[in-house]
């Protein structure tokens, strides 16, 4: 009977840790657009399985854009003003969204969901181009 107990006990506190363990904020730098630098501002859960899949493409493309792009990271589980106001400001209702800007602090483009390889470097390469 005490081993069923133990196993019925792991089986309801198991997930319950898992899911604390991941949900607790690491501290994401909020970042605002910086005026003359090209941004990519990325809202993600790590719960989410396309915010996954498309870490997996940002971690392949984006260290060719490493020095033309700066890279700012939000989990929408951090309950902080700051990451909040960024979630209103840029009106982020599902993730993973990613908000392309130019150098000038305009908006270039809004994706929602998963991105390939080839979108993403698209996006990247319009808002670092000189043009």
């Amino acid at each position: 009977m005490k081993k069923n107990a133990l196993i019925i006990l792991l089986i309801l506190i198991v997930p319950l840790v898992v899911y604390f363990a991941l949900s607790r904020s690491t501290g994401t730098a909020v970042v605002e657009a910086q005026v003359n630098q090209p941004q990519m501002i990325k809202f993600a859960s790590r719960m989410c399985y396309d915010c996954q899949r498309l870490e997996k493409v940002l971690q392949t493309v984006y260290p060719e854009y490493r020095d033309k792009v700066t890279l700012t990271e939000i989990t929408v589980q951090d309950n902080s003003s700051a990451v909040q106001n960024m979630i209103k400001k840029y009106n982020v209702k599902l993730v993973p969204t990613s908000i392309f800007i130019d150098k000038n602090g305009d908006i270039k483009a809004r994706v929602e969901g998963y991105m390939d390889e080839n979108t993403l470097k698209n996006h990247l390469e319009e808002i670092s181009s000189n043009g």
